[in-house]
């Protein structure tokens, strides 16, 4: 990602300024905040803000397989509400494939 972007952990809270393209296609690039999970885990987000920077800029919770760009996960997200497109979940089933 080329666009600055910046991350902060306060008693459990991460803050994040987000950057990027996109979650989509073969390859993501994207900013974020990342925690290993062991086994059984949760994880909850609360979007307090996002920008209308393209109506389909993404903001929620990843689960991935690994930190390559191509890697396998699965998305849940909200977009910027004055966009109008809500929430969604987007997934790419093969490492390198298609989300």
């Amino acid at each position: 990602v080329v666009v600055p972007a910046s991350t902060s952990l306060t008693t459990g809270t991460y803050a994040l300024s987000g950057a990027g393209s996109d979650i989509f296609f073969s390859t993501d690039g994207f900013h974020f905040a990342v925690t290993r999970l062991v086994g059984d885990g949760e994880i909850r987000a609360r979007v307090t803000s996002q920008s209308n920077t393209n109506p389909w800029a993404k903001a929620g919770v990843m689960i991935r397989e690994s930190l390559s760009g191509g890697g396998r996960h699965a998305t849940a997200f909200t977009t910027p509400a004055a966009a109008g497109n809500g929430f969604g979940m987007v997934w790419r089933p093969l490492a390198e494939g298609a989300t």
